[in-house]
């Protein structure tokens, strides 16, 4: 396919639709099929989102495979309509009154347009010096071969070489208020605007080690922070749509496990969590089994929530400079903006090399300054983020509601260089920061730069959570679909403890979480941070255990005898500690997990060991590593209803990613 700059030079014309019956007399259920193509190249379009609607419900959400192919299956007899989302590239497109009757496939093309309006080409004569006579500095010309024989990686570093330029400790000097990286570039004596980097990649994710295996006999208690951050997945998806290498770091099991729904028990009265366990075998090793554990709070109607004053702190320094960082932050808190209702209040805070309150307080009631104060943000400079940080929570507590949904919504790359930057130093600050009772959340945007590690610590540190959006669909899926259960919380500090029963479980291990985990006597310890969870939010943690009575590798002089009198139909034992968004106490929620292991696992469990295994491939797990085309297999025969479209998704980037290593082999 053509990139995307030579997409999007056609001019705005009506979209022409294509659609053809055609009947498929082998089929047991209605399906809607199609081809979504380029309307200038006529050149199939990959991972265009398009949606089925009923009654004004999405019944059904997929995407374009490789060949601009899609597939609505198992449909009732109705009328639809199908939507198909062009993102930043494209328009959308709506066919609206599809009559659809059993046994029958109906075949809808689609051509798309772009969104840009073609400009005629505009010359500009004008004869500047090279050097400006007003400058006092010095002005030098450079070729590529000085360039080659220069060994710095920057301008800040070539800059440090110049008289008069003071070097600080933290590293290279910021120069004409920018970043090292960034460059002076004239052609013909024009000086060049906009983002002139140099196209460097130093993305930073933090190290994980996988968690070991132990006997309940040595450690009976395994402890950590209940979040449901998705971010990996989705910054992982797009290192494999856009054929990157993949850091093992970058992997988070847990976020790939949590990226998809499963089937889960509501809260009984009175209760936050509802609880489902299932125990089976392993997929990936025939000795251990699987135990999956699915925590789920409840919806609630976005009537029912109490008032918000949302803090919108936006990363405006020079690195946001791309299609997929500025741009779509603006697309995002559009999105985030016309949700917004009368009682809620929104204030907008930027940061580059200083920062700004572009927005003070403003009620929801009053939409159209919001959406101007946003179309008016534009990025250059360096990146002040802690200058940022301490704004926004300012404004956030001169703004508190309470009772109410407190919140900063930070919008970064996450590559803070300047002021307070490291990342110890971040944490401490945010750390400070959640005692407001302000809650937190990280949203990452871009590539190159990405530091994925300093914004992940600070959701966990500032009772926050963490997303990645990388195009206008997953905007949309976290400000829109997932509005309420992204940004309201249902409760914070929730702690995880599973107790294992030695009688009936020899080892475990605990599949992802590492960043999350809690010594178990800091269980107890409510000055110990834990995790947030929203509403309708689902927390899902898997366990790889082998079956049999415990034994402890240290030979103890007065360790007792294994309690024969333990319950051998109880598998372990869940406890729960969690305090109200709003409250300084804590709750304790119980719960028996029984050991009756399925003969015939769920499709829930199945797709989720198809999940865990695939990351455990990307990070390399040898313990965990199962064959990608068994893993598409797998997915492919429990991927169920799939009504949001995320299993379906998950597939289609398997496969990706099984053509990709075939290719390297």
């Amino acid at each position: 396919m053509k990139n995307i700059a030579t997409a999007i030079k056609g001019i705005l014309l009506p979209v022409l639709l294509m659609v053809s019956l055609n009947v498929d007399a082998q089929q047991s259920q209605g399906s809607i099929r199609g081809t979504v193509t380029d309307a200038e190249t006529g050149e199939p379009l990959f991972q265009i989102v398009l949606e089925l609607i009923s009654d004004s419900t999405v019944v059904q959400r997929v995407s374009t495979d490789f060949d601009g192919e899609y597939q609505f299956t198992s449909l009732e007899a109705k009328v639809y309509s199908v939507r198909a989302m062009g993102g930043l590239a494209f328009r959308d497109v709506e066919i609206h009154g599809i009559s659809l009757t059993t046994d029958r496939t109906i075949e809808v093309n689609m051509e798309l347009h772009a969104k840009a309006v073609e400009i005629q080409e505009v010359a500009i004569t004008w004869e500047a010096p090279l050097v400006d006579e007003e400058r006092t500095g010095n002005t030098t010309t450079i070729g590529s071969e000085n360039l080659a024989r220069v060994a710095t990686r920057g301008t800040g570093s070539l800059s440090s070489l110049a008289s008069g330029v003071a070097v600080q400790d933290a590293g290279a000097p910021v120069v004409r208020g920018t970043r090292s990286d960034a460059n002076v570039v004239f052609i013909d004596g024009v000086k060049v605007s906009g983002n002139s980097s140099l196209p460097t990649q130093t993305e930073e994710y933090n190290s994980i080690e996988t968690n070991p295996r132990v006997s309940p006999a040595d450690e009976p208690q395994s402890t950590f922070g209940m979040d449901v951050d998705r971010a990996s997945y989705f910054n992982v998806k797009r290192m494999i749509e856009y054929g990157q290498y993949i850091p093992r770091n970058a992997v988070r099991v847990e976020e790939f496990i949590n990226s998809f729904q499963y089937e889960a028990a509501q809260p009984e009265d009175g209760e936050v969590f509802g609880v489902t366990s299932e125990l089976s075998e392993c997929s990936w090793n025939d000795d251990h089994h699987v135990l999956r554990l699915t925590l789920n709070t409840d919806q609630v109607d976005l009537a029912d929530l109490p008032p918000s004053s949302y803090v919108f702190l936006v990363d405006v320094s020079g690195s946001m400079n791309s299609s997929d960082k500025l741009p779509l932050v603006k697309e995002t808190l559009r999105i985030l903006t016309n949700n917004l209702r009368d009682e809620d209040r929104v204030s907008i805070v930027t940061y580059a090399g200083s920062v700004r309150l572009v927005l003070p307080s403003t009620s929801g009631e009053n939409k159209a300054e919001i959406l101007a104060a946003i179309e008016r943000l534009h990025s250059g400079g360096s990146t002040n983020g802690a200058g940022g940080i301490q704004l926004a929570y300012r404004e956030a507590e001169e703004n508190f509601i309470r009772r109410g949904n407190n919140r900063v919504i930070l919008c970064t790359d996450g590559d803070f260089n300047v002021g307070v930057s490291s990342q110890s130093e971040l944490i401490e600050m945010i750390e400070e920061k959640r005692e407001t009772g302000v809650f937190l959340s990280v949203i990452g945007y871009g590539q190159g730069n990405y530091r994925e590690g300093t914004m992940e610590q600070l959701a966990n540190k500032g009772n926050g959570n963490m997303n990645y959006i990388k195009d206008l669909y997953d905007a949309r899926r976290i400000m829109q679909s997932e509005f309420i259960s992204t940004l309201f919380t249902v409760a914070k500090d929730a702690k995880i403890q599973v107790e294992f029963n030695p009688n009936v479980v020899s080892e475990y291990r605990l599949i992802g979480y590492e960043n999350r985990l809690i010594a178990a006597q800091d269980f107890d310890n409510d000055s110990i941070d834990g995790g947030e969870v929203g509403m309708g939010h689902q927390v899902t943690a898997i366990y790889e255990i082998t079956l049999g009575e415990a034994e402890s590798e240290r030979d103890l002089r007065y360790q007792s005898a294994m309690n024969t009198n333990i319950q051998t139909d109880e598998i372990a034992f869940l406890s729960i500690r969690y305090k109200e968004p709003d409250g300084d106490e804590s709750s304790e929620f119980n719960h028996i997990i029984s050991n009756t292991v399925v003969d015939e696992p769920s499709q829930d469990q199945t797709f989720a060991m198809a999940v865990a295994s695939f990351a455990g491939t990307l990070r390399n797990d040898v313990s965990m590593r199962m064959d990608v085309e068994d893993i598409i297999i797998q997915a492919q025969e429990t991927k169920g209803e799939d009504l949001d479209g995320m299993r379906s998704d998950f597939i289609q980037l398997a496969q990706l990613y099984r053509d990709l290593t075939a290719q390297n082999d």
